[in-house]
């Protein structure tokens, strides 16, 4: 399988896929992610609002994408 090498904004097999800032991204963790609104930023509509709904998993959630956003690439 051929991978094509993209600029580092982009991701995917085609890349095609405009990457997220990671900056951004943890930041919302941190300060709303009891919110959702660093997975609505993500673009996880879903989870976003079933954290937004849940008060972030009841705290798990939060502290889950916490370090998930900050161990890892964002797309």
């Amino acid at each position: 399988m051929k991978v094509c090498r993209c600029n580092r904004d982009y991701a995917g097999k085609e890349c095609s896929v405009k990457r997220k800032s990671k900056l951004v991204a943890y930041t919302l963790s941190v300060f709303f992610g009891w919110l959702g609104l660093d997975r609505l930023y993500l673009g996880f509509y879903l989870i976003g609002f079933f954290k937004l709904f849940t008060f972030g998993f009841f705290g798990l959630g939060w502290i889950f994408d916490v370090v998930y956003i900050s161990s890892g690439d964002v797309y």
